[in-house]
């Protein structure tokens, strides 16, 4: 009797015990299946992107066909509970079957913050960056840290080339460094000189002539006409045309400020000086008598001889821009703003 008075109340015990556990075993699938759908998780989409120049990144050091992409993305949460997305293990580039990791450390201008929290419903701006080749499509995958672990990413395609205008933006600062420096102290056409630099041509002209008298005048104790400048300073313009030359390069642009770097020939003024005292010794030597103004006057007579007997220098150096209304200047904060004229009318020789 005892015995089956305990059967009688053990048996209602497992049949709930099973049930709980068919129950859990549907509710279980059920949540699986969820998670294949990726529509249940997140809506995903490209908000904006634009490129940056930054040096120090690795993974454009390595491969000069890539820019940095800074992309913005929207990300609304349609699952039934927080969602988490982590940029260092959460969202990856597909580029084909090769998986890149987005550079979780940009600059401090650019809020990419190393991981966001997106409660249910709500709609957030997420901003993440990768090494990109311009005009490539790309997909962008994410897996959203829930309760349960999504098997397959939610996607977005990444059209690069709908960005090929910031693409070309880019090295902007490098066409107005060569644009500067051929239309101020070179006298050529550039093209870029009117869309890129703010400075006024007829003052970077009209500051290089100055700056070359002084040097010129500097060469001999008596010194030269000032009246004579301008012819002299056309002889030098031509030769420095035929010698000189730039190859400038964005190491830098990013929110309106840029830094290139620049590799340069160009004429030196060293031998000014000394040019002019073999001339005014040559006049010595053919005249009897000591005459330092007609030796200078005959020194000055063969200036033309002297700028043609000047030697090119070359080197490599930096400087900074920046942006206003569109347009770049030299950055006047940089204490290497000067260098322009330095290298190309007064001849010095930099080098880093």
């Amino acid at each position: 009797m005892k015995r089956v008075i305990l059967l009688s109340m053990i048996s209602p015990l497992l049949f709930l015990l099973i049930a709980c556990g068919e129950e859990e075993e549907i509710e279980t699938e059920t949540i699986e299946a969820k998670a294949e759908n990726e529509e249940d998780f997140v809506e995903v989409s490209v908000k904006d992107a634009f490129y940056v120049a930054l040096s120090n990144i690795e993974e454009i050091e390595e491969d000069e066909d890539k820019e940095l992409l800074i992309v913005e993305l929207d990300i609304k949460n349609t699952y039934s509970e927080d969602i988490r997305l982590a940029n260092s293990q959460d969202v990856q580039l597909l580029d084909g079957d090769e998986e890149i990791d987005p550079i979780t450390y940009v600059h401090s201008e650019f809020d990419i913050e190393r991981e966001i929290d997106i409660d249910v419903d709500e709609t957030s701006e997420h901003m993440v960056a990768f090494p990109v080749e311009n005009n490539k499509t790309y997909d962008i995958a994410l897996y959203p840290q829930v309760t349960i672990d999504a098997e397959e990413p939610v996607m977005v395609s990444l059209d690069t080339s709908a960005y090929a205008d910031s693409y070309e933006e880019l090295q902007n600062p490098a066409k107005m460094i060569t644009a500067y420096v051929e239309e101020g102290y070179l006298d050529k056409e550039n093209p870029d000189f009117d869309a890129l630099v703010r400075e006024n041509k007829d003052k970077i002209q009209s500051d290089a002539e100055k700056e070359f008298y002084k040097q010129l005048d500097r060469s001999s104790i008596h010194g030269f006409p000032e009246e004579d400048s301008e012819e002299i300073y056309e002889m030098f313009r031509s030769k420095l045309a035929e010698e000189a030359s730039i190859d400038a390069v964005v190491r830098e642009n990013i929110h309106g400020e840029a830094i290139v770097d620049f590799t340069y020939e160009t004429l030196s003024l060293d031998k000014l000086h000394d040019l002019m005292e073999e001339y005014e010794s040559e006049y010595h030597d053919e005249n009897d008598g000591f005459d330092p103004k007609e030796a200078n006057k005959y020194a000055r007579s063969k200036i033309d001889s002297i700028i043609d007997a000047l030697e090119t220098v070359s080197g490599e150096w930096k400087i900074e821009l920046v942006e206003k209304d569109g347009k770049w200047e030299l950055d006047s904060s940089d204490f290497k703003s000067d260098a322009l004229i330095d290298i190309f009318v007064n001849g010095n020789e930099y080098g880093e």
